[in-house]
């Protein structure tokens, strides 16, 4: 995986990395969701961490299953 941080990594690093298993969507998830709750700029109305994490699980299944 790059050595940048994940919420520095770009759209196509993210990719990358997922394609290569270097990290999972759930960690991407974690990880820019503890970010984005640790905001004091007022810039998120609402987070809905279960359903983006549910979501993320979904998406590591599909992709471990081909």
């Amino acid at each position: 995986m790059s050595t940048h941080a994940l919420h520095d990594m770009t759209v196509a690093e993210l990719s990358t990395a997922l394609a290569q298993k270097s990290v999972s969507a759930v960690e991407i998830t974690q990880h820019l969701l503890t970010r984005a709750q640790a905001d004091t700029s007022g810039s998120f109305l609402n987070l809905n961490a279960e359903a983006a994490l549910a979501q993320a699980r979904r998406a590591d299944a599909r992709r471990a299953a081909g």
